[in-house]
Order: structure tokens, then C-alpha cells, then sequence
């Protein structure tokens, strides 16, 4: 962190705020550039369980959610 603070010249919450804008940004751009791709699963932790994954490869894969456990949960779920 303090390496990144003398860098861009910011405080420890300018730096926290840069890296939110920054992975917004890169987020925006992956899902721009395969959102529209049929191959593509956006899979996000702490929403998505095992279900979306296994329907998403149903067609090659049998793979069976109840078989997969959330471990390691952090203290918002």
C-alpha cells in the first residue's frame, strides 16, 4: 500500500478508490468483450452457486451441485 500511496501521490483511501475504479473498469471491459459470447459464464462468488456452473456445462459435463459445498464463507454471507 505505501508503495502505491507515493506512487499516485494519494492517501491510503485514494489508492482503495483507485483500484475500485480500476477493476470497474476491467470488469466493464471482460463483460463487453465476452458478454455476448455463448461460451462465457460470469460466475460471481458470492451470488452464483454450483447450479449455474453445472447447467452451463450440461451439454459436455454431468456435474451434480449438491455434490459441491460453500466453505470458507466470509462473515457477509
Amino acid at each position: 500500500m505505501e508503495r502505491q500511496m507515493s506512487f499516485h501521490g494519494l492517501p491510503a483511501k485514494g489508492v482503495e478508490s483507485l483500484w475500485r475504479a480500476q477493476y470497474a473498469d476491467h470488469k466493464r471491459k471482460v463483460l463487453n468483450f465476452f458478454g455476448s459470447d455463448r461460451r462465457f459464464c460470469h460466475f460471481v462468488l458470492e451470488r452464483d452457486n454450483a447450479s449455474k456452473i453445472a447447467s452451463f456445462v450440461s451439454p459436455d459435463y454431468d456435474l451434480y451441485p449438491a455434490r459441491f459445498e460453500h466453505i470458507n464463507r466470509s462473515k457477509s454471507d
